[in-house]
């Protein structure tokens, strides 16, 4: 049974037309009367009928070349494809051939990487400079010369001195630091002494950070008190970073 599709094909209704050319030409001659229009037609009908054969044919080719060359490129991308999972598999047996470290080697590469030098405590410096610079500005020299904005600020100069106040706060630690005396007990002799070490630094300014610059203040009546310049020093406060 010819579906509706088919129907609705040029072809088709060129075979309808055909046949229908032919009946009414097979009429005539029965009847002893042939009709020539009607043969005209049905030769006419036959010539486009053999032109859309040959189309189809045409049509038929390119298809079916397509489809070689289909066939043909997918063939390649299968060999490409295996020769690329080969290649993989030989690499991963290369791989698995290669030496591996064995137990004690691998305990020296860990105790190396444990080795490497810690950059905390120049982390600690670089923050402290930042915040020097961040919260202070470039002092003059002593001429009275004011240095230009891109002069290194912080100077050593001023990171030392703002050790030295650090240092201050705790002479005693740092005196049974280099006799090499242990600190068991620091904090409860850090509670007890507190009140005596600021008064010491109040009295002594022995380790006072403008100390350095003495020879600016020294023509002056007034002599700043100990405390209130210890007090002034913006010693390493993370929550003033922002």
């Amino acid at each position: 049974m010819t579906s509706a599709f088919n129907r609705n094909t040029f072809i088709y209704q060129q075979v309808d037309a055909f046949e229908g050319h032919l009946k009414e030409l097979t009429n005539s001659i029965q009847q002893y009367e042939p009709s020539v229009e009607v043969a005209a037609k049905l030769v006419a009908t036959m010539d486009t009928i053999n032109q859309e054969l040959t189309q189809l044919e045409r049509l038929h080719e390119l298809k079916r070349n397509q489809v070689f060359e289909q066939s043909k490129e997918n063939l390649r991308l299968n060999d490409g494809m295996r020769n690329m999972l080969t290649s993989l598999i030989e690499c991963r047996k290369e791989l698995n051939d290669l030496p591996r470290l064995s137990i004690h080697e691998q305990l020296q590469l860990e105790d190396l990487e444990a080795r490497k030098p810690k950059l905390d405590a120049v982390k600690e410096l670089v923050a402290y400079a930042m915040k020097l610079a961040k919260f202070s500005k470039i002092p003059r020299t002593f001429d009275g010369f004011l240095l230009p904005n891109n002069f290194i600020w912080p100077g050593d100069d001023n990171m030392r001195r703002g050790m030295l106040a650090t240092a201050s706060l705790m002479p005693e630690k740092i005196v049974r630091h280099e006799n090499g005396e242990p600190d068991e007990g620091e904090d409860l002799l850090m509670q007890d002494t507190e009140e005596t070490q600021k008064q010491e630094v109040e009295d002594d300014d022995e380790f006072v950070p403008e100390r350095r610059n003495s020879f600016k203040t020294s023509a002056s009546p007034e002599k700043k008190d100990a405390a209130a310049i210890m007090a002034g020093i913006d010693l390493f406060d993370e929550s003033d970073d922002d």
